[in-house]
């Protein structure tokens, strides 16, 4: 594998496709090798036949982004607010720059790589449970109602 590979087959010595590459990386190096990367093609064919049926899951997204319309950070009690986009869902529920995100639907997220998976499930027009901490101390839970996308 080398850089630029990512997507395409990779082949057995038959020239059989026994995966798909996903990254190399030929930095630097005392021989010469580079790490590479692929999915095996079995993997692969499960999660094409997964995407093509439209079934999403935890690892898989199908169909459209679902979007929180909010600016977050790692924070000391959950995920930083540090802006929300006026009018936005989040902005809707009464979560405020300075508000920490401690949960959705349930499940607690304290790092924005949780928000983000905690989401990827959802498409646009879910409604989701979101838990905060506002800048007073007080907790809130409301319902909101996922939009599509980030705004053009």
């Amino acid at each position: 594998l080398q850089p630029g590979d990512s997507g395409g087959p990779l082949l057995d010595a038959s020239g059989r496709v026994i995966g798909i590459d996903t990254a190399a990386y030929a930095g630097f190096r005392f021989q010469d090798a580079s790490d590479g990367y692929a999915i095996p093609i079995d993997r692969a064919v499960t999660i094409a036949k997964q995407v093509a049926a439209r079934h999403g899951s935890a690892t898989v997204h199908v169909g459209g982004t679902a979007f929180l319309g909010v600016q977050v950070q790692p924070g000391a009690n959950g995920i930083l607010v540090g802006g929300v986009v006026s009018g936005g869902p989040v902005a809707k529920a009464g979560i405020g720059a300075g508000d920490f995100i401690t949960a959705v639907s349930g499940r607690s997220v304290a790092t924005p790589g949780a928000l983000v998976s905690a989401l990827l499930v959802h498409h646009p027009g879910d409604t989701i449970t979101l838990s905060w901490i506002d800048n007073l101390g007080g907790t809130h839970t409301a319902k909101v109602t996922l939009g599509s996308g980030p705004p053009q």
